[in-house]
């Protein structure tokens, strides 16, 4: 599947997005995580998968009933963005990795 694709020993872009996810809770600033995800963003998009960024469509569940959701592979593969870490800077950065302004973490 697009996203997927194996690269160097087996890391995948989400498996980067997820790890930063967790280490950026420990960044002392709104500010610094920014910097950081501004980083990893340039990282998987120029140099590790570009193709990770490809629109897709995918039925997701949202309430009681199934939609249809355009987004990033990555986006779709990583869940949930954390919001709450970015504070107004959020949908800045969401936008960034390809996450749909149509959702709500």
């Amino acid at each position: 599947a697009k996203g997927e694709t194996c690269c160097m020993e087996g890391l995948r872009s989400k498996d980067f997005v997820l790890a930063a996810f967790a280490h950026a809770r420990e960044l002392p600033s709104v500010s610094d995580r920014c910097k950081a995800f501004y980083h990893l963003y340039q990282f998987v998009r120029y140099t590790w998968d570009p193709t990770s960024f490809e629109l897709e469509t995918r039925e997701v569940q949202e309430d009681v009933s199934l939609v249809s959701l355009e987004q990033s592979t990555l986006a779709h593969d990583c869940g949930r963005f954390p919001d709450e870490i970015f504070g107004a800077h959020a949908a800045r950065v969401k936008s960034l990795f390809g996450y749909s302004p149509l959702i709500n973490s």
